[in-house]
């Protein structure tokens, strides 16, 4: 098996939260947390599996997906992105669902283009960055699609192509794990683009 650096990145997090203490000075001897109900936890556990998926992946196959506490765009959309940043009066497109067989083109995930996806600019500051006083807009994502396929698709469609998303109908495999299983979409990496 490959280690790619997600899953290496995932397994270091696993590491570090497992060796911090607790804030506990002693441990519960019944209930939550106490030897017997880790025991009884970890009996019947028997397999741990981890899926994990880029960025685009999980708005797009989990956008739809309407668990509690699922940061997406059923739950907490529309999101919406401006054609073009430095020009409003173009409008803007905004999430909505839409099944697609293939998505011709993936949206790009080189540092630059990562960098015009979360800050709207190709070279962000990085002290302001840093120190907190440039925090992601995340409004870049259509111009930046459109900057990197506009020659090759029409603008409409690639708009949809990096906004939308399928419904729990859409991916019925998908939706069966995140309803059975722990789901999240607040994972953060320290590498944003290509490994």
């Amino acid at each position: 098996m490959k280690l790619t650096p997600a899953l290496f990145g995932l397994l270091a997090f696993a590491a570090t939260i497992e060796a911090i203490p607790s804030p506990r000075d002693t441990k519960p001897t019944s209930g939550a947390g106490s030897d017997a109900s880790i025991a009884n936890l970890k009996d019947k556990i028997k397999n741990v599996v981890v899926l994990v998926m880029e960025n685009r992946s999980v708005d797009n196959l989990l956008g739809g997906q309407k668990i509690k506490g699922l940061d997406n765009p059923i739950n907490n959309g529309p999101f919406c992105n401006p054609i073009n940043i430095t020009d409003p009066s173009l409008g803007q497109a905004c999430s909505t669902p839409r099944n697609f067989d293939s998505i011709l083109n993936d949206p790009g995930h080189a540092v630059y283009g990562n960098n015009f996806e979360f800050y709207g600019t190709f070279s962000p500051n990085n002290t302001a960055i840093q120190s907190g006083e440039l925090k992601p807009i995340m409004k870049g994502f259509v111009q930046e699609h459109l900057r990197t396929y506009g020659t090759k698709a029409n603008a409409s469609d690639l708009a949809v192509q990096v906004m939308n998303y399928y419904t729990e109908e859409q991916v019925p495999v998908l939706t069966a794990m995140t309803k059975q299983f722990v789901t999240f979409n607040s994972w953060f990496s320290g590498h944003p683009g290509v490994s």
